[in-house]
């Protein structure tokens, strides 16, 4: 098994190991952390009493998801800045940054 965080890594990687290991390469994993678990989650999710047919939602999609909820619960999304904030301008950073996206940043008191 290998695993790196990008795709181009990932490439590269299963490259070199197919050039080293030759026939049977296919059956070592390497792949991007990411893939690696959605990999082991598809395969045992049941085991945890979750379906195998699950979708992960990127940035957009939970940014959908959530106005949709916030909809049907009649809350107004514009005085929500800290979920639906304005889009940052491009920069360089100088260091790691959080970005607070719906999925982890939410919660409301419904009564």
């Amino acid at each position: 098994m290998a695993i790196t965080f990008t795709n181009k890594a990932a490439g590269e990687m299963k490259e070199r190991v197919e050039n080293l290991v030759g026939v049977g390469s296919d059956s070592i994993w390497v792949t991007t952390f990411h893939s690696t678990c959605v990999r082991i989650l598809r395969r045992y999710a049941d085991r945890i009493g979750y379906d195998n047919n699950f979708a992960i939602y990127d940035t957009d999609d939970q940014k959908t998801v959530m106005k949709e909820v916030c909809k049907r619960l009649q809350i107004d999304t514009k005085q929500l800045k800290e979920i639906f904030p304005d889009p940052a301008p491009a920069s360089k950073s100088t260091g790691p940054s959080v970005v607070k996206t719906p999925f982890f940043c939410c919660s409301f008191n419904v009564s």
